[in-house]
């Protein structure tokens, strides 16, 4: 699947995925391309992060890194992890953001 969940408001991108979650314990293999890596910290299994060839694969938990995600999309990225959960984020250097909208 192609970005099953682009364009869908969260309660349906959670429903999308605990379906295919769903599926892939009854044993069907789910494979899916996406860059909202927050959803797939919180909901799959196992992920392969590819960029011209596969850079790593594990749980999302062990191989969203700074590093590994940097390798996969070529730019820095913030990854928070707290009490078991991840929270990723492009990472904008200060001098981009024109918080005086000028």
């Amino acid at each position: 699947m192609d970005e099953p969940t682009s364009g869908v408001d969260i309660k349906t991108q959670h429903e999308v995925l605990h379906l295919l979650s769903d599926l892939n314990r009854e044993g069907i293999t789910v494979v899916l391309t996406t860059h909202d890596l927050n959803a797939v910290a919180s909901h799959l299994p196992w992920v392969i992060c590819f960029n011209r060839g596969i850079v790593a694969q594990g749980r999302p938990y062990d191989i969203f890194t700074n590093e590994i995600l940097t390798r996969t999309y070529g730019g820095d990225i913030v990854i928070v992890k707290y009490d078991g959960h991840l929270l990723i984020a492009n990472s904008t250097p200060l001098n981009f953001i024109d918080v005086n909208n000028e």
